[in-house]
């Protein structure tokens, strides 16, 4: 593909920025919905992103820390040589937007909602970077006709550790890496490989229409749409994982059956996230209701900060119907 843009400009960095920036409007542009204030969310997402791109920077170098060993610790400095780990950022990034919410006084819940779409139009738009780069990349694909002169040069231990996919014949979705500047793999350049990368952008893209169609209908239960992030993306994550052929993102054999470290967390992570889904639900519709038929706004009863009331002229603070919050509540469902 193109891992450099254009002089010094790596493609991978330039999409991240894209991602960056198309979450960023997501979020700005939704903040209102929830009274939220627009700029000071957005200074939220940056915090957030910037703990992410650490902690998933981080969950890859710890992993792989002989490699980084050998080639000298300053590489560590180096993403646009690929080599980010999603739950590795996920989990510092919620440490720091839990710290950062409480310091906005924002509601926790329901400001995860809001950040839950924009992280997966981010993710998105920044799988396009290692698809060129050639990061995150497929297994390779491998002829029928080719299988007894492989297994005979190369022999069962490296069949073992790359798994070929036999077929037939080069399918048209294959990709191929050519540019030397690519991060593919040792011998995976030059070869047809299934397309690990489209199929990760095509995911996060999937899951964020989602959660995009489900914010209104989810709207009553803070927390849901959240939770709902972290059932569809372990599920997605798993499946494509069988499709991946880099072989720094670790594997391991478990019950006969070989699984990577991204699929060993999916399996952690799910179970979790429905429970959670479903108690977030019930009892969310459950506190939205009792609040509407009390005549308050449950999006101002979350912890933010309290509105300033408008003086009026006479110096005296006037404050609204109490059916109005109802009625802005009601509207907003």
């Amino acid at each position: 593909m193109h891992p450099i843009l254009i002089g010094p400009i790596h493609t991978f960095g330039v999409m991240v920025l894209l991602g960056v920036l198309a979450g960023l409007w997501w979020v700005r542009r939704e903040a209102p919905r929830l009274k939220l204030d627009p700029e000071e969310v957005a200074s939220l997402a940056v915090e957030v992103f910037l703990a992410g791109l650490i902690g998933s920077r981080l969950q890859f170098v710890l992993h792989n820390w002989d490699l980084y060993a050998e080639r000298g610790w300053w590489r560590v400095l180096a993403i646009w040589e690929g080599g980010l780990v999603w739950y590795g950022g996920f989990i510092a990034a919620t440490v720091v937007a839990i710290w950062r919410m409480r310091h906005y006084r924002f509601p926790i819940l329901r400001t995860c909602d809001l950040l839950a779409p924009a992280t997966m139009i981010g993710l998105g738009i920044g799988r396009i970077g290692c698809l060129m780069a050639g990061d995150d990349h497929g297994r390779m694909i491998l002829l029928e006709e080719h299988v007894q002169q492989v297994l005979a040069t190369k022999g069962p231990a490296w069949w073992e550790l790359h798994n070929p996919v036999v077929m037939d014949h080069i399918p048209w979705y294959a990709l191929t890496f050519t540019d030397e500047n690519a991060l593919v793999g040792p011998g995976y350049l030059g070869v047809p490989l299934l397309p690990s990368q489209p199929l990760m952008t095509i995911k996060c893209l999937t899951i964020a229409g989602l959660l995009i169609a489900l914010r209104r209908p989810l709207m009553r239960a803070p927390g849901a749409l959240a939770a709902m992030l972290f059932v569809l993306y372990p599920i997605g994550r798993f499946l494509i994982e069988f499709t991946r052929g880099d072989l720094v993102r670790g594997v391991y054999s478990i019950g006969g059956m070989t699984l990577s470290t991204s699929q060993l967390i999916s399996v952690l992570v799910l179970p979790p996230a429905l429970l959670a889904f479903g108690v977030l639900y019930v009892r969310g519709r459950r506190e939205w209701d009792r609040l509407v038929a009390e005549g308050k706004d449950p999006l101002a009863l979350e912890g933010q900060a309290p509105a300033k009331p408008a003086p009026t002229d006479e110096g005296s603070k006037t404050t609204a119907p109490a059916g109005e919050g109802a009625g802005s509540a009601q509207e907003a469902t």
